[in-house]
């Protein structure tokens, strides 16, 4: 399954994504440096998570997250 730009991530699922852990992805909210859709849970746009990606990237250096290429964790996967 692909992961379009308007998915909305849980936190598990982001700290996956950036390598990280849930803790931190929270802290990430706090300092608003991720942007959230929803709260309580909180949920995370894909696009979102991709700019807060691309804005720590060198300029000369693409995301690797590419929506039609990147492809969702599975509940298997996310449950490691």
């Amino acid at each position: 399954m692909y992961i379009s730009n308007t998915k909305e991530l849980s936190i598990p699922e982001v700290a996956k994504i950036l390598e990280v852990d849930n803790t931190y992805a929270y802290r990430l909210i706090r300092e608003e440096r991720l942007q959230p859709v929803k709260t309580s849970p909180y949920r995370i746009t894909f696009a979102e998570v991709k700019h807060f990606i691309d804005e720590r990237l060198p300029a000369d250096f693409k995301s690797i997250y590419q929506p039609a290429q990147m492809e969702m964790f599975t509940s298997q996967e996310m449950s490691r």
